[in-house]
């Protein structure tokens, strides 16, 4: 060793003397703190002295950031490499190139000492010690470097010798043996063999045996069963050669390869639905993914270990077919972690058993195989210890979302392994529908209580004769599944059961809980009515879009009493909503906004829908009209806003219109809109009927904001609508809704019950009545309605006269409370009048 270091300091000087420092980064005049070997780390020593000037120190090397050197000689590319570390000089350390106040946080031993040199000065063998240098006392001068070096060299040589001789004749005698220290080319065979077999030692492996070898020897022979010293002896070499020397690893072709890939198959490793005798890379990497999960060498070959696992897979007592009572203990353990089976668990380890199993081990990412291996059970004892919490990252929050979902309280579209506030938040809503005490942690309580919902016997695909009973019961709280109810709880049961709970404001899931039976007890006794929330806002200005939203969302909420349809579209291609109300087959029909300004009658007619539709789910009454009786009878078809661009067009302006320009024209360039009452072309579609259209009166001759019955009747789109909706159902009384002046016009005595239900309305809403039954000016719907299908209708103005402009706001409550019953109250009177028109 000393050799080397002389022979490394010779070629230092003779660089130094032409200003190229043969070494780059950090020289070790003697040794380094034993925790080193850089071999091992991906960096070759040039004769284990010096650092390659291409490697990099890393952090792997040290401790806590911290660089312990014994004896060095450091240049100014070794300095910036170790100026990142806490420095630990425990020898003598001389640095070239560099002053002495760029070094910091060095800590110096008691026998340690630094210095600092120019390369000028390291002209000189001052940096070896007394102990390698020949002093002569008498002339107190120092012999030549050559002279010192020789002898020394000629002392190691014979040292090295002796030891090789040593060595040659111990491995004579006893075969090779390696251990740490030595430096032999058998190391770097050694060390290749232990990759293949599984265990790495280096990506350039040298023939240096240092600690990482050793290291990886004990590792082999702990694994192995062998004596663990971590010297490769004769045993380790012998157990290392019969892992190489297997017949089942890549390239290898004979039956043997068959039956292994058939049992990787049974313990959740497939590799071909055809397996052949070839060993093949998809085989090496089937093999080492069962290795790598099995905590086993990986290293691609099936040797005595991997079969044996295999085999002791295989023969385990918790597989299918398998009766003993462990296999009772599974199934609670199972239940535990929310994959029930039975209500009474059997020791029969059956399908049902093996399905759960694959299915724990799927959610769970374990091989799926359907045994009960030490892998799954090991994963079902950390689940079920396991406390669910927010901050906590683990595979069962998956399922805990999952399952939360099923029962009625969804997190995410993705669930993720990630426990955080929204968690959190959907467990107290859990607790608290459930009665649990509320804190927001899925312990077992609530994992019991999940477990319990979803392994309830009245949910969806299953067969019970208590599934009948239940489907009366449904129908008797007014959702209905079938006239002839089967055992079978199917699609149409669970949506009715969604229906439900949802109308009762309790969790939405389609299962018949223990929650659902109880609530649906109390709704049968009459001791709850659901909690439902109004949906339209009459006092405001009400839009097109708006009035799309709110339809959209009530029919959300009452899909079973509601129908949407689109029955046309108006000339800038607007949709015209119709929307039916109720289960019977006697029908009355109320539309509101055919003129513009007047929009403030589409706020009645929606809230109409949405206060019905609410009085229906709850069982409540308004103005004493029962509304689920009524509704059961009856259908109210509702087409709230006939002329969506005009009433747009006062709201918004002219820039809301298709072509702008043209409106303008057509309101004589003003922007003011607010009196404007014809659709987007200038007609009034009250003047459009085919009914007296003819004679209509103060008809302008001419598009613009008022009056003007058009070309000819029905020449509009939205007119068109209206009337082939009409004239597509058997509408018993008609309604359509204008705003100003707090009247009621009709045309008395063209068939019996007009009178009638003007006078019902009259005393409702303290409207009075006008008869126009002498008026051959006509052209209006109601005209139309009374005059070709003689049948009654009426056209209320709801509001008193306010002039040529949309009716203010603060009018609203006024006018609700006139007209809030007028529907029910006319659907009422139709279905007692059914059979007579």
């Amino acid at each position: 060793m000393k050799a080397i270091i002389i022979k490394v300091f010779l070629s230092f000087l003779c660089f130094v003397f032409s200003f190229q420092p043969l070494f780059t980064n950090i020289t070790f005049a003697e040794t380094t703190h034993q925790s080193f070997e850089f071999e091992e780390v991906g960096g070759e020593l040039n004769e284990d002295i010096v650092w390659d000037q291409n490697k990099r120190l890393t952090e792997d090397l040290f401790i806590n950031s911290k660089l312990i050197i014994d004896h060095a000689i450091i240049d100014s590319n070794g300095f910036q490499i170790i100026n990142n570390y806490e420095l630990h000089i425990n020898g003598n350390v001389t640095f070239i190139g560099i002053e002495e106040g760029n070094l910091e946080d060095v800590i110096l031993s008691n026998d340690s000492s630094i210095s600092f040199i120019s390369y000028d000065e390291f002209t000189s063998l001052d940096l070896l010690t007394e102990d390698e240098l020949e002093i002569d006392s008498t002339e107190n001068n120092i012999s030549t470097a050559e002279e010192v070096v020789d002898e020394i060299i000629e002392e190691e040589e014979t040292e090295e010798s002796d030891k090789i001789e040593e060595t040659e004749q111990l491995e004579e005698e006893n075969g090779l043996v390696l251990r740490e220290g030595d430096r032999n080319d058998a190391v770097i065979q050694l060390k290749l063999d232990l990759e293949k077999v599984g265990f790495k030692v280096s990506n350039n492996p040298t023939n240096w045996y240092g600690p990482v070898t050793t290291l990886a020897v004990v590792e082999f022979q702990e694994t192995h069963n062998l004596e663990v010293d971590g010297v490769a002896d004769e045993e380790t070499f012998k157990k290392i050669a019969e892992i190489l020397a297997s017949e089942l690893q890549e390239e290898a072709r004979n039956p043997d390869v068959i039956q292994l890939k058939l049992d990787l198959e049974k313990v959740g490793f497939k590799i071909s639905s055809n397996p052949t005798e070839w060993y093949g890379p998809v085989t090496t990497r089937t093999v080492m993914e069962f290795q790598r999960v099995h905590g086993l060498p990986e290293n691609g070959i099936a040797d005595d270990l991997t079969l044996k696992k295999i085999a002791e897979i295989l023969a385990s007592d918790l597989q299918e077919g398998a009766r003993n009572t462990d296999v009772i203990q599974l199934k609670l353990d199972l239940e535990k972690v929310g994959f029930k089976m039975s209500n009474n668990p059997t020791e029969w380890y059956g399908p049902v058993t093996t399905r759960t199993v694959m299915d724990f081990q799927s959610t769970f990412d374990i091989p799926v195989n359907g045994i009960s291996d030490q892998l799954t059970l090991n994963k079902i004892k950390e689940v079920s210890s396991l406390v669910l919490r927010e901050g906590v990252r683990h595979e069962a929050v998956v399922l805990l979302k999952i399952n939360l979902e099923k029962v009625g309280f969804r997190i995410s579209a993705n669930p993720t392994t990630w426990y955080g506030p929204s968690t959190a938040k959907a467990v107290r809503d859990f607790q608290r529908a459930h009665n649990l005490t509320v804190n927001g942690v899925a312990d077992q309580t609530v994992l019991n209580k999940i477990n319990e919902i979803l392994a309830s016997p009245l949910q969806q695909d299953v067969r019970s004769n208590q599934v009948i009973r239940l489907k009366r019961d449904f129908d008797r709280a007014g959702f209905s599944v079938s006239a002839n109810p089967t055992n079978l709880y199917g699609r149409i049961t669970a949506q009715r059961v969604s229906q439900f709970q949802k109308y009762y404001s309790i969790p939405v899931n389609g299962i018949a809980d223990q929650l659902t039976l109880s609530t649906l007890d109390k709704a049968l006794n009459g001791e709850i009515r659901p909690k439902i929330s109004s949906v339209v806002n009459g006092r405001q200005i009400y839009t097109y879009e708006q009035m799309e939203k709110d339809i959209v969302q009530l029919n959300r909420m009452y899909p079973d009493i509601i129908e949407t349809r689109i029955i046309g579209k108006s000339v800038d291609g607007r949709n015209l909503h119709a929307i039916k109300l109720g289960l019977g087959k006697t029908e009355i029909f109320i539309n509101g906004s055919n003129h513009a300004r007047e929009h403030m009658t589409t706020n009645v007619t929606m809230k109409m829908l949405d206060d019905y539709a609410r009085a229906y789910a709850q069982r409540t009454k308004i103005d004493g009209y029962d509304a689920r009786q009524i509704l059961t009878n009856t259908s109210i078809w509702f087409v709230p806003m006939v002329n969506p661009d005009g009433v747009t067009l006062v709201q918004k302006g002219h820039k809301s219109a298709k072509n702008p320009q043209a409106v303008l024209r057509l309101n004589n360039n003003s922007t003011n809109f607010r009196s404007w009452k014809a659709n987007i072309r200038g007609v009034d579609l009250n003047r459009q009927f085919p009914a007296l259209w003819n004679s209509i009166t103060n008809n302008p001759g001419k598009p613009g904001p008022e009056n003007y019955k058009g070309t000819k009747p029905l020449s509009e789109p939205e007119a068109i609508a209206l009337y082939n909706f009409t004239l597509s159902r058997d509408f018993k009384t008609a309604i359509s809704y204008h705003s100003s002046g707090e009247v009621i016009f009709t045309r008395l005595d063209q068939e019996p019950f007009t009178r009638n239900i003007a006078s019902m309305v009259s005393q409702k809403t303290g409207y009075r009545i006008i008869d126009l039954k002498n008026s051959v000016s006509g052209g209006g719907f109601t005209d139309w309605f009374i005059l070709t299908q003689k049948k009654p209708a009426l056209t209320p103005e709801i509001s008193p006269f306010v002039g040529a402009r949309p009716v203010p706001l603060s009018n609203w409550n006024t006018i609700w409370n006139q007209n809030n019953s007028v529907g029910l109250m006319l659907a009422n009177e139709a279905y007692v009048n059914r059979n007579r028109r």
